[in-house]
Formats: C-alpha cells, sequence, structure tokens
C-alpha cells in the first residue's frame, strides 16, 4: 500500500509539472493574449469604455503615445459618444509570440461629436450625420502578461468620411478597387 501511495504522489507531481510547463508553452501564451483581445472586442461592442480600457497596462501606448487605461478610457468615451453603436465584426484573430493581430470590420452611426481627436481629428468638430459607416480596420497589440502594451491600427478613415458624406463617393464606374465590393 505504501508503495501505491508513493507511486501516486509521484505521478502526481509529475502531472502538476507537466501542467505548470503546458501553462508556461509560448502557444499557451498566444491564446491567453488573444483571449485578452477577444474580451477588448465584447467590450466595444457594448460600448463600455471602462472595461475595454482595462485591457492595457498602466504604461500601455496607442499610435505611439502613453495613454495606459485612463488615456484610453477616455479615448474610447469618445468613440463610443460619435458612434452610440459601435460595433466590431471580428473577420480575423491571430497571435504569435507576443503580438496580437486583428482584422475587424468597424460599424456604428455618426450620432455625436467627439470633444477628443478620434478618428485621425477628421471628425472632431463635425455635426452628426446620421449616416452609418462599415469600413475595415487592423489592429496590432503588443501584449505583456495578458494586458497591451503597445497598439497601432490602420483604419479605412477615407472611408468611413465618405460614408458619412464628407468626401465625396469614387466616381468610377468599377467602384473602389481597393475595397470590398458594396
Amino acid at each position: 500500500m505504501k508503495k501505491c501511495t508513493m507511486l501516486l504522489a509521484g505521478a502526481l507531481v509529475l502531472i502538476s509539472g507537466a501542467t505548470a510547463a503546458v501553462a508556461d508553452t509560448p502557444h499557451n501564451q498566444v491564446e491567453i493574449n488573444k483571449t485578452a483581445i477577444l474580451r477588448l472586442v465584447q467590450a466595444h461592442n457594448r460600448q463600455d469604455a471602462q472595461a475595454a480600457a482595462a485591457c492595457f497596462a498602466p504604461a500601455g501606448t496607442n499610435h505611439g503615445r502613453e495613454a495606459g487605461p485612463e488615456g484610453m478610457e477616455k479615448i474610447y468615451r469618445n468613440l463610443y459618444a460619435t458612434f452610440p453603436n459601435y460595433h466590431w465584426e471580428i473577420q480575423t484573430l491571430f497571435g504569435e509570440d507576443d503580438w496580437v493581430a486583428l482584422h475587424v470590420i468597424q460599424t456604428g452611426t455618426h450620432q455625436g461629436k467627439p470633444s477628443l481627436p478620434v478618428f485621425g481629428g477628421l471628425i472632431h468638430n463635425v455635426e452628426p450625420t446620421g449616416k452609418s459607416v462599415s469600413v475595415p480596420n487592423i489592429h496590432l497589440y503588443q501584449m505583456k502578461d495578458g494586458l497591451i502594451v503597445k497598439h497601432v491600427a490602420v483604419r479605412d478613415d477615407l472611408g468611413m468620411m465618405q460614408q458619412i458624406g464628407l468626401l465625396p463617393q469614387v466616381s468610377h464606374a468599377a467602384g473602389d478597387l481597393s475595397r470590398p465590393a458594396r
């Protein structure tokens, strides 16, 4: 009986050691990072600025500027005030090492005026148009300990400006070949 108990105890030590080793694998860390970004997307889709901002590390940067959770919460409040039905539909999500890449279609209806120069400052002081937008975004996130330490994005702000009526639409019969057909 004692020998069986010692074997069982030894097996449990091996299993718990193996479990700890699996938890620390790079693949598992990528999955943890992707899950954190999924939480960010869910917060955006609820227009929950506090929950979205909580995904950032204290010294996290946004487009090269230190923002942290406090700064990101202000930015997100402005996004949601401008587009109260702000929504991201995930097209692609993948990760490698400490990076996560996200391709989304951002939708919303222009119903407010941001007090900060969000969206590149292009709609700052622009009266709400009531028009809906649907534009692609690509976001890159560098992660550490499950939090965003660096965020950069490429957005179709030109398409957004065209859709809310602030810039002319493409007049060529073929449309804009750089964007998905509508």
